[in-house]
């Protein structure tokens, strides 16, 4: 695989540090909000009246985590909390929109009384009510981690199957009703996972980390149809570590991974390098379209989430950080994959950005800010240049 690396400095970039609940320009805004425990904001859907944000939430009374959909304003203010009220303890991973309003939210749940995970699927209505649920029983553990939805409503979800010889890549697709599909199951004798998964409209492409012999971690992709048959898999990576963390959709020619590299980008004096955003254009027959690497020698940075503009750029989230701690992280990059810029939002102590969705004046990102009362739920809206 030929890789056509494009390392780009940090002074191309733009940080500023930002006051929480600060707005910035018409509809723009940073915010922080949550109880007095953890609090993580895992994914983002867009109503008609504002956003609802799916969370994971410690329950200190409980002792367990809980599922919460947050609904806010369109300038972030605070509307209303939604507990979902399901039985045993509960780990969101991930969440997306569906194409009829309300969304999905996906993690596991340990059932009372029991100690492995089963894999979850949360349907949810714009009013934030819960319609379904659906945890199919399983050998072992299943952990869902990553979601998107179909055109008709159906749910498909990646992650992780364990059955005591180590973890295998796991897709699932459920109909619009919650029910059970297919499960395709990729995997050998070394570990894989699968952290995020989309579609553009008429195949899937799920991607994560797969290990290899030399005990270094590739990016994996796995193509299937929409009837869950395998299409192709491979394994991109170097000497170091590479992990796939988010995918989009590149219209029918194919799709885009975003992930992180250790193997490529610049080095510094010492030939030391840090971790890196690595982007991987596929065409939808596998073959490499482009790669990219993107970052310094200064600081790391790691992609959690990834979406198209309406004009086909694309935007990503996660953090940047060093040992002094992390921030918040969009970058925006032209459809051949050139950085257009780079925005960072430090409140302080430390951030991160897990889910994006762009919007046609910018873009909505939710995460975690880790503030003296614990870990809060991060929301940040900007327009369309990060501001």
């Amino acid at each position: 695989m030929r890789h056509d690396l494009k390392a780009l400095l940090l002074c191309a970039s733009f940080s500023c540090s930002l006051l929480v609940g600060t707005t910035f320009g018409q509809g723009s805004f940073v915010t922080t909000f949550g109880g007095g425990t953890a609090e993580h904001g895992v994914g983002v859907v867009l109503i008609p009246d504002g956003y609802l944000i799916a969370t994971r939430v410690w329950n200190e009374q409980t002792g367990k985590y809980e599922g919460q959909l947050f609904k806010r304003s369109l300038n972030g203010q605070a509307l209303s909390v939604h507990p979902m009220d399901l039985v045993g303890a509960i780990f969101l991973q991930a969440a997306c929109p569906l194409p009829d309003g309300g969304g999905l939210a996906v993690g596991s749940v340990i059932p009372d009384g029991a100690h492995e995970h089963n894999g979850l699927v949360v349907r949810f209505s714009a009013a934030g009510e819960v319609i379904w649920t659906a945890s199919p029983a399983v050998v072992g553990e299943e952990q869902y981690l990553g979601v998107t939805a179909l055109a008709n409503g159906d749910a498909v979800v990646c992650g992780m199957v364990d059955t005591g010889n180590g973890h295998d890549g796991a897709v699932l697709r459920f109909n619009a009703m919650g029910e059970l599909l297919w499960t395709h199951v990729a995997g050998d004798v070394l570990d894989e996972e699968l952290h995020a998964v989309a579609t553009n409209g008429n195949s899937l492409l799920a991607t994560g980390r797969a290990m290899n012999f030399g005990g270094t971690s590739d990016t994996y992709a796995l193509h299937l149809g929409l009837d869950g048959q395998a299409l192709w898999s491979d394994v991109f990576g170097g000497a170091a570590d590479e992990e796939g963390r988010a995918v989009a959709p590149l219209g029918s020619e194919g799709y885009v991974i975003a992930g992180h590299t250790r193997s490529f980008g610049p080095t510094d004096h010492l030939g030391r390098r840090q971790q890196n955003v690595h982007l991987i254009a596929l065409a939808t027959n596998g073959d490499t379209l482009w790669t990219r690497t993107y970052g310094d020698t200064l600081m790391s940075r790691r992609p959690f989430g990834l979406d198209l503009a309406p004009n086909g750029d694309l935007l990503l989230c996660g953090e940047r950080y060093s040992t002094t701690g992390s921030v918040a992280l969009v970058v925006r990059f032209d459809p051949s994959g050139t950085m257009l810029w780079e925005r960072t939002f430090d409140l302080g102590v430390g951030e991160r950005l897990l889910s994006l969705r762009s919007m046609p004046d910018g873009f909505v990102s939710t995460g975690w800010a880790f503030e003296a009362s614990g870990y809060q739920v991060l929301l940040i809206k900007r327009d369309a240049n990060g501001f």
